[in-house]
């Protein structure tokens, strides 16, 4: 039931998560953050892709590729830079629950087992986190 557009909805998350981080970088005029956010968004996607293939993984559905989830990942990758960055805030907040729903989403429609969302969701948020906390904060020293 919905499987349609929960599957649209968490093909749009996984990317507009990133953007609202970067879009806010932009608001709070860190030009030099946005375009690293933007970066280091790109680059991420390499990195997830690059395990499925490392930890082949038979998807519900019986399809290969579901260790881990990448649009978890890519969603849980905004929330990092967001509270890596900016800390804790109402938008990192709101960017953790749109997250936590395209990983739930990505459960509903039998696309990946659960540890395969936590996985992905572990690996965008420390990537995140350690980007936001650590590269960009030395860059602006």
């Amino acid at each position: 039931m919905y499987t349609k557009e929960l599957k649209l909805a968490a093909d749009i998350g996984q990317y507009v998560i990133p953007i609202a981080a970067g879009s806010y970088a932009i608001y709070q005029e860190d030009y030099k953050e946005a375009v690293f956010f933007s970066i280091f968004a790109a680059c991420h996607k390499v990195g997830p892709p690059f395990l499925k293939k490392m930890f082949p993984k038979k998807r519900p559905d019986g399809r290969d590729g579901s260790f881990p989830s990448t649009h978890t990942a890519g969603a849980f990758l905004g929330v990092g830079l967001l509270a890596g960055k900016y800390g804790l805030s109402s938008l990192t907040g709101a960017a953790f629950v749109a997250a936590c729903l395209v990983g739930v989403s990505r459960y509903i429609t039998k696309d990946h087992w659960p540890v395969d969302i936590l996985a992905g969701a572990c690996i965008g948020l420390a990537n995140g986190f350690l980007a936001g906390t650590q590269l960009l904060t030395r860059s602006s020293e």
